[in-house]
């Protein structure tokens, strides 16, 4: 599996195209702020042609470019039910947690919702680019907040970190429901998968089991 990266904008979300192989179709996951550029980059050197987009969640940073880059794709987004409220009011959704300044900078908030946007419900598995993702939802960070699962891989958002969680103080955010999701969704995947963050680098469900300081006490 091919699996490339950058950070993208002031708050360096990773923005993944994932594909079975250079030449050949691909998807997205979680196009943030102005990484339009870093996917045309990306995709053209490994002759990508991006077909779907996934959303971990629906905060700002992780589908800041989510419109223009179905547009020029003719491509649908995925993204929870939970967090549909974010694509449809996204100004609630920044009311904390210091984004006012970045919208500011930007010229205001841009439009979030694709025209063929598929909400998921109930976990499932989805078959994108020839390669099947099975979905999991994992509220804490947000109610919608969902983690994909691929072969040995696992792009979790703002979920876990190396050697962190996601934030539970922004809107949509609920420290019990994060303590659930990581007792009895993260910590059930196998040490080895490979872990893919929504900032920072990637990691293992094994390091994180051993080092990471808040799951010891799910353990």
């Amino acid at each position: 599996m091919l699996i490339k990266s950058f950070p993208a904008g002031p708050w360096a979300t990773n923005c993944y195209l994932v594909a079975n192989e250079a030449n050949s179709e691909c998807i997205i996951i979680d196009p943030g702020f102005e990484s339009l550029s870093g996917i045309k980059r990306i995709a053209e050197q490994f002759g990508l042609h991006p077909v779907a987009t996934l959303l971990t969640h629906g905060h700002m940073d992780h589908v800041w470019s989510v419109v223009p880059l179905c547009i020029e794709h003719n491509i649908a987004a995925y993204l929870h039910s939970d967090d549909e409220w974010m694509v449809n009011e996204p100004e609630k959704a920044y009311s904390k947690g210091g984004w006012q300044e970045i919208v500011n900078m930007a010229g205001g908030i841009p439009e979030y919702r694709p025209d063929e946007l598929k909400l998921m419900k109930e976990n499932r598995t989805l078959d994108l680019a020839g390669i099947k993702i099975k979905t999991h939802h994992a509220p804490g960070h947000t109610e919608g907040s969902t983690v994909f699962e691929t072969e040995n891989h696992l792009f979790s958002g703002d979920v876990l970190f190396n050697r962190g969680i996601g934030r539970t103080d922004l809107p949509g955010g609920n420290a019990s429901a994060m303590d659930h999701t990581l007792a009895n969704v993260i910590l059930k995947f196998p040490d080895a998968m490979s872990v893919y963050p929504g900032h920072g680098p990637s990691t293992t469900i094994q390091d994180e089991r051993t080092s990471n300081p808040y799951l010891r006490h799910l353990v």
